[in-house]
């Protein structure tokens, strides 16, 4: 199998001095973030841990815990990055799933069986040669990630990585959107995420700097500190930064993905002249499939773009997206086995729905398993809830279907407000002036307490509490 020189050493060596992480503050250029990738590698090494274990890692976004996630890479180990604040019977949850070998954390864990490790006690600095040096030349076919992943069922997938797969999404990505040396990304997307991994790929590959937010920083207060020339972001992030006064003079690009972007918001970011870029990707191709150009006109924009190098893409005759290429993963973890579910010419059916127009352009309609048939009129509900995003004051929403005696099923809305902006009682007449009637939710129910709004939705939750809310009130006005 064909290897390729580690990212982080290459840049380290064409980029020396070059900045590598960037906080409030401090920052590290590639040679130090070099050495302390490989300090770490030793600790870890140290400690028992060695190449080809699954190690997991509490993704925090701290300066420690990416030169840990690199110190991981650097053993030869799999990274199995977790989101900050998950339940500890979660985490426990995760880690016997794929057999983790240790958890890094910043803090405590209490309730998980593998073996606790501080970040800060193993974040140090080289001091001596490397444990192995074929990590510096990494097999393309080296397990690298798990990334922990509900999707739209709620129910975890442990998503397996190559060296090879983030490595050709950040190729194929530059090439779109370029990104160098003395330029800056914002981490404003987690690293648990795949999109957050992708970041830190494409710096390396590009020579630029790693851009870290302060710990529960709003977005326009990390764009003012920080001044990032490449931004990504989730719709519900778009939504929030075009409501902030911030200036955004020094952007290069804003990629937005992760779901439906609702056409207002991309109107407004156009005549505001931010380079903004819509992109669909999936954690199962190591993030990016397709994302929009430099160069073409406001009137053509709005799609989620033509696919980038690397990846290839179909749609099928039931019109659901199929993909394959150098990105796609090398399959779901279930215990010592890997499940890779792909047809006989080695498509992955992504489970959404799509259209390609005549220049190969990628229009996303939503998921097919979400689909649900009202009165025989087909509902997407991500089509309500980009609508709902629209509306000024809406923070968050999901949109299920629940039983009904005449149409069969019907659409639920639970939405999380902004104080003082909108009433729930104006949503059903805002919505009708931009939805057919049918698609419009027969209730709008408060967002769950306790429940955190996050970059990612298990509907699930949301489907038994509307169906137990519905039975509770006998269907009348909630």
């Amino acid at each position: 199998m064909a290897d390729i020189h580690c990212p982080l050493h290459e840049a380290a060596r064409i980029s020396r001095d070059g900045p590598a992480l960037r906080w409030a503050g401090d920052a590290f250029n590639y040679y130090e973030l070099d050495r302390y990738a490989s300090g770490t590698a030793h600790q870890l090494h140290a400690l028992g841990l060695k190449a080809g274990d699954r190690i997991g890692l509490t993704a925090s976004g701290s300066w420690q815990s990416i030169v840990a996630f690199f110190g991981i890479l650097r053993l030869g180990a799999v990274a199995c990055p977790l989101r900050r604040g998950l339940p500890p019977a979660m985490v426990e949850a995760c880690l016997a799933h794929v057999g983790a070998a240790a958890l890094l954390a910043e803090n405590e864990t209490p309730g998980v069986s593998v073996r606790h490790v501080g970040v800060r006690d193993v974040v140090k600095t080289a001091d001596r040669p490397l444990p192995a040096l074929d990590v510096l030349r990494p097999e393309l076919d080296r397990d690298a990630t798990i990334v922990f992943t509900s999707g739209s069922s709620g129910k975890p997938k442990a998503v397996l990585h190559t060296v090879g797969n983030h490595y050709y999404s950040a190729l194929g990505a530059n090439h779109n959107i370029r990104v160098r040396s003395k330029q800056s990304w914002l981490l404003s997307v987690p690293f648990s995420h795949v999109s957050g991994i992708g970041i830190l790929y494409r710096c390396l590959l590009g020579g630029a700097a790693i851009a870290l937010p302060a710990p529960e920083s709003s977005l326009g207060d990390a764009l003012a500190q920080l001044q990032p020339t490449h931004l990504s972001l989730v719709p519900t992030q778009l939504g929030r930064l075009l409501r902030e006064e911030t200036s955004t003079e020094h952007l290069k690009s804003v990629l937005v993905g992760g779901g439906p972007v609702p056409a207002e918001w991309m109107a407004q970011a156009v005549h505001r002249r931010w380079p903004i870029f819509c992109t669909y990707g999936l954690t199962e191709m190591a993030s990016q499939v397709t994302t929009e150009t430099f160069g073409r006109p406001v009137t053509q924009r709005g799609t989620a773009g033509a696919v980038l190098r690397h990846r290839q893409l179909r749609i099928s005759e039931a019109g659901e997206i199929l993909v394959r290429g150098q990105t796609l993963f090398k399959g779901y973890v279930e215990g010592d086995m890997i499940h890779r579910p792909l047809d006989d010419e080695a498509w992955f059916a992504t489970g959404d729905l799509g259209t390609l127009d005549e220049e190969g352009l990628l229009t996303v309609h939503g998921r097919r398993d979400l689909q649900f048939v009202s009165g025989g009129e087909n509902i997407q509900p991500e089509a309500i809830e980009a609508a709902l995003a629209a509306v000024e004051g809406v923070v968050m929403s999901v949109v299920v279907p629940v039983a009904h005696a005449e149409y069969g099923q019907r659409p639920v809305a639970f939405v999380a407000l902004a104080d003082g902006v909108v009433e729930r009682s104006q949503l059903p007449s805002l919505l009708r002036e931009c939805l057919p009637g049918y698609m419009v939710p027969d209730h709008f129910l408060p967002w769950p307490d306790g429940l955190e709004i996050g970059l990612k939705i298990g509907r699930s939750l949301f489907v038994e509490r509307a169906a137990a809310i519905m039975r509770e009130c006998g269907r009348e006005s909630v």
